[in-house]
């Protein structure tokens, strides 16, 4: 592989779907699909920290085949952990403006995340951090069991990928995702200009704001369906009645809604 790989036409088009899918709910597969070209990874996850200063991780999107419940368990367990906080500080010690560490990660038998890794068929993972206007985005990439060790060509070829990647997670973040009021999953985006009683926003009912917050974070209408304890109708109901109430069409119009807010933040 190595400076090669990013002449590949295949992976030329990977990207290009990638930079022009940023709202799209399944941006998460793209990633993983244009990040195939370097190394086979079935999972990543996004942990993004508003503020360096005070490092309080969001895990803000997700993706794989590991399904949303586990890794969301699996990230909630490796936070609880003593030395997380270590390790989180340390890597975003490590980053600075302008630079992406990554790192690859294989945890053993006394590593304290070994059981995690186990049980969801895990091997590795694979890191890399960004920095853009006093937030750090943790990407992290999870390596199966079953694709076995990640080779030399395959760690050459994340390096130089990898930090394309990144750049296109934080440009997604920046259209829709962690920002500001946006940073804390519970106190999302529209739940928030709901209680600010901004325009057209007040007048949405508590569940539907959380259907669009959910919906606007990339979930499917199955999974905001699983999550919320209704059915698919009732989202889909509920998404109707919330987008004739902010006058909107379609999900684009929504991100151009929130952006629009959040220049007004």
């Amino acid at each position: 592989m190595g400076r090669g790989l990013l002449l590949d036409p295949a992976l030329a088009r990977d990207l290009a779907a990638l930079s022009g899918g940023l709202d799209r709910p399944d941006f998460g597969k793209l990633v993983l699909r244009a990040v195939s070209h370097a190394c086979l990874l079935r999972n990543f996850g996004v942990f993004v920290v508003p503020d360096t200063r005070r490092p309080e991780p969001v895990m803000s999107l997700f993706a794989g085949e590991l399904g949303e419940y586990r890794i969301r368990r699996n990230a909630s367990e490796s936070q609880a952990q003593p030395e997380y906080a270590a390790r989180l500080a340390a890597l975003l010690e490590a980053a600075r403006p302008g630079t992406r560490p990554f790192d690859i990660h294989r945890p053993q038998e006394t590593d304290a995340r070994w059981p995690i890794y186990h049980r969801s068929g895990l091997l590795a993972r694979v890191s890399c951090v960004s920095i853009d206007r006093g937030a750090a985005y943790n990407v992290n990439y999870y390596r199966s069991v079953r694709d076995g060790e990640i080779g030399q060509d395959e760690e050459a070829a994340l390096r130089l990928l990898l930090p394309l990647v990144n750049a296109l997670i934080v440009a997604r973040h920046k259209l829709v995702g962690v920002d500001r009021f946006q940073a804390v999953p519970r106190r999302r985006r529209i739940a928030s200009l709901r209680e600010r009683k901004r325009p057209g926003f007040a007048a949405l009912s508590a569940r539907e704001a959380d259907v669009l917050d959910a919906l606007a974070g990339g979930r499917s209408v199955a999974a905001v369906a699983l999550e919320l304890g209704v059915s698919e109708n009732t989202v889909r109901t509920l998404r109707m009645r919330s987008y004739r109430k902010l006058g909107l069409a379609s999900l684009s119009e929504l991100f151009a809604l929130l952006l629009a807010e959040a220049d007004r933040a």
